[in-house]
């Protein structure tokens, strides 16, 4: 599980540069941490599918690809915590029901490359 992305952290959000930097620097220490905390080393070099299951805090309008855009620092941070680069990834975003606070529920899923 991860924290829903803030909404500074959409591509379409025009901010100050500083409050966005720390923004993602928060999301990228989620990310890091969810990583750590499941003590698990993914390996170099195979391929693997992140299941993003977004559950929004409240019935507002939201766009998928942008909510997709907005977890990049989060699944940076899981990819160091993992000790993978990032280029091994690919987000596959989908919809949870509402949840009070909002989350993302998060699964990785190594990619059969046929």
């Amino acid at each position: 599980m991860l924290p829903f992305p803030d909404p500074i952290l959409n591509p379409n959000k025009h901010v100050h540069w500083a409050k966005k930097n720390h923004a993602r620097k928060a999301a990228k220490e989620a990310g890091f941490y969810l990583a750590l905390e499941k003590s698990v080393q993914l390996e170099t070099g195979k391929r693997y599918e992140v299941k993003l299951v977004f559950c929004p805090p409240d019935q507002r309008s939201r766009d998928l690809d942008n909510l997709t855009a907005s977890m990049k620092p989060a699944l940076d941070g899981m990819c160091r915590g993992f000790g993978i680069d990032d280029k091994q990834i690919r987000p596959v975003p989908d919809w949870g029901p509402i949840v009070a606070g909002g989350k993302v529920e998060v699964t990785i899923i190594e990619r059969n490359e046929s």
